[in-house]
């Protein structure tokens, strides 16, 4: 009773498996891996099949979880949005094989060769002139309102092609590009240099 109260089904004790939804069902799952008092939940595509709303408060359940219990949760997922949402760490398995490990914020933001291909992400369509300058904003970045400090010190005019930024537990992070002319490159890149915020120049 203790376990069906923590997973939110203490109403449900008598109720036949054939009667609960699919998410009461996986919350039934859970709260059976936890009778034995484990160290380690492991959870395998624990949200497949359930509809976003059902997704986010297993994902919730589950983070409550873990820390109440001081838990380690482990999960497997082909859904990036639970990996961003909820871990700490990720790995990213390609044929059997590690190809990178690390904070979720640091392979979404700035993904290896291998990870954007995972990610199915393509080549960005960017301007041909001028010079394109990505700003990545993570958890080591000043919170500052970088662009509009930056336009406002050093007087130039620059235009925002293109953004990606992402929720990663309740912290926005991501990178956005700007693309200025030829002639105010170069103090935009010294004034970028001189900040915490690690930049890229683009084609």
């Amino acid at each position: 009773m203790e376990l069906l109260a923590r997973i939110g089904l203490q109403d449900f004790a008598d109720a036949y498996p054939s009667t609960l939804s699919g998410g009461q069902k996986q919350r039934v799952a859970i709260a059976r891996a936890l009778v034995l008092k484990p160290r380690i939940l492991l959870c395998d595509e624990a949200t497949s099949a359930l509809d976003p709303r059902i997704t986010q408060g297993i994902l919730s359940l589950l983070t409550q979880i873990r820390d109440e219990m001081n838990l380690t949760v482990v999960v497997v997922t082909h859904q990036m949005e639970v990996v961003k949402q909820i871990c700490e760490r990720v790995s990213f398995l390609k044929d059997s094989r590690l190809i990178q490990e690390g904070k979720p914020e640091e392979l979404f933001v700035m993904p290896n060769e291998d990870i954007s291909a995972f990610l199915g992400k393509t080549e960005e369509a960017l301007p041909a002139t001028g010079r394109n300058i990505r700003i990545y904003f993570t958890d080591n970045a000043e919170e500052i309102q970088l662009i509009s400090t930056m336009a406002r010190a050093l007087n130039v005019d620059f235009s925002i092609c293109r953004a990606d930024m992402t929720d990663f537990r309740g912290k926005v992070m991501g990178s956005l590009v700007l693309n200025v002319s030829e002639r105010d490159a170069g103090r935009v890149l010294d004034y970028l240099h001189a900040t915490d915020y690690i930049i890229r120049e683009d084609g």
